[in-house]
């Protein structure tokens, strides 16, 4: 059965539901089927790069607006470095005992819609 259009994909669920009392919620069904896919499937053709420029002193990096989730975080400059994801209760404790300190990132966590690095750029 080919289903071409989302009239057609409509038609085939609610002759497979065989209810005449669900018809009117077979577009939610839809709905939330496709947000249950587009977090479980994940394809290489959904994959993009993205790069911006961290300010000294900023603990903080904005995340990209079409950001789905972090596969791998390098920092550029001088040479390439793979920056590392932690938690955030490691982040915490490696500030705590550590005093904020400034340097190179080696490490992020996701916080507040934004990357947290560690140490906090130097430069």
């Amino acid at each position: 059965m080919a289903l071409t259009t989302y009239t057609e994909l409509k038609a085939s669920i609610a002759d497979f539901l065989n209810r005449d009392d669900l018809t009117a919620v077979i577009p939610d069904f839809i709905t939330l089927a496709e947000s249950q896919i587009n977090r479980d499937i994940r394809h290489w053709k959904m994959e993009a790069r993205s790069s911006g420029q961290q300010s000294a002193s900023d603990e903080y990096m904005q995340i990209p607006a079409d950001w789905l989730e972090t596969i791998r975080l390098h920092l550029t400059g001088t040479g390439t470095s793979v920056v590392n994801l932690i938690s955030r209760d490691a982040m915490a404790d490696k500030r705590e005992r550590n005093e904020d300190t400034s340097g190179t990132p080696m490490y992020y966590t996701h916080a507040d819609g934004q990357f947290q690095l560690y140490p906090t750029p130097a430069a």
